[in-house]
């Protein structure tokens, strides 16, 4: 995808050729990892944003000196693995894990202390609440900057019906009230400042007053968002599934002034035209309106946002 917004067109994906494998550091695809995403810091900046703890500062620093120990122990156990003799033994295998466990041990300890939990309550807390850490297990992509490319489908569930069994800290999107939001914001987090990340999500993000503060992350980390709401009747995007009216967003991670959101019609189909869906989406620029100025409106022509412009102007 190039650097620059794409322009109202009849082109989904950019050309294969605007993207190497090459240009790409990291590429990140979550599906499974939409879980281990809930809880656990994403830097290790985030630490001391919920601690009040005098000697912060020199226990961010030991555990960043252990989170390069491991992750230049897991560099030697690739290489053995892929380009010297390939022998990996069971206890090299349990050495590395011993210092993941050891590492993630002392990270759980400063994140239940911001839950409240109690020192004898965190082996059932961890149980629960299952924290991971990008910053320890992926410690070299976040200490360069995160993942340039995410992609997913995040669990689109309501918070509610989890809330008993685990809850969130620190996300703005907390009142957006469903996991899928919760989940792009910390996709956001976990990218760099150039990354794309695209992810299939319900169709209330376009519009839904509670999904405001899901809106307004991606257009304040975004040069530009590209929003495309599909219905299910009477064709589906995913055969075999029901109820699931959905938003595939696309997004340029970079902070601006005025970030630009391209928006295209809700889109029906027929059955037996689901090979001609995505090879002829069209966009429209959206625009800030005076009437309802957050929401991505369902606009798929120019022509049609031009005449929405004109409405919403003052008499």
């Amino acid at each position: 995808m190039p650097d620059d917004e794409p322009q109202p067109a009849k082109r989904f994906f950019p050309p294969e050729d605007m993207v190497t494998a090459s240009e790409l550091r990291e590429f990140l695809f979550c599906e499974r990892a939409w879980f281990l995403n809930r809880h656990g810091y994403a830097r290790l900046e985030d630490i001391s944003k919920g601690q009040a703890n005098a000697f912060l500062e020199e226990q961010i620093a030991a555990i960043e000196g252990k989170a390069k120990v491991v992750d230049a122990e897991l560099e030697k156990f690739r290489l053995q693995q892929t380009q010297l003799n390939g022998t990996v033994t069971a206890e090299d295998k349990a050495a590395l894990r011993t210092q993941f466990a050891d590492l993630d041990r002392e990270l759980n300890v400063l994140l239940s202390g911001e839950y409240g939990v109690k020192k004898a309550e965190i082996p059932a807390w961890r149980e629960s609440h299952k924290p991971f850490h990008w910053c320890s297990d992926f410690y070299r992509i976040m200490y360069g900057g995160g993942f340039d490319v995410i992609i997913g489908n995040p669990p689109w569930k309501e918070y509610a019906a989890v809330k008993k069994e685990y809850s969130v800290r620190g996300f703005a999107t907390e009142g957006c009230g469903n996991l899928h939001g919760i989940a792009t914001e910390r996709s956001l987090a976990l990218a760099t400042d150039s990354a794309r990340v695209s992810l299939i999500v319900q169709l209330p993000l376009t519009s839904a007053s509670r999904m405001m503060s899901v809106r307004s992350s991606l257009r304040d980390q975004s040069k530009f968002c590209t929003a495309i709401p599909f219905d299910d009747r009477p064709g589906k995007l995913f055969e075999g599934l029901q109820n699931c009216r959905s938003v595939i967003f696309t997004c340029l991670k970079q902070r601006v002034d005025n970030t630009k959101v391209f928006t295209s019609n809700y889109q029906r189909w027929a059955t037996d035209a689901r090979a001609m869906l995505f090879p002829t989406f069209q966009y429209a620029t959206s625009i800030r309106r005076t009437l309802f100025p957050d929401l991505f409106a369902k606009c798929g022509a120019q022509v049609a946002a031009t005449i929405l412009e004109k409405l919403d102007r003052p008499q």
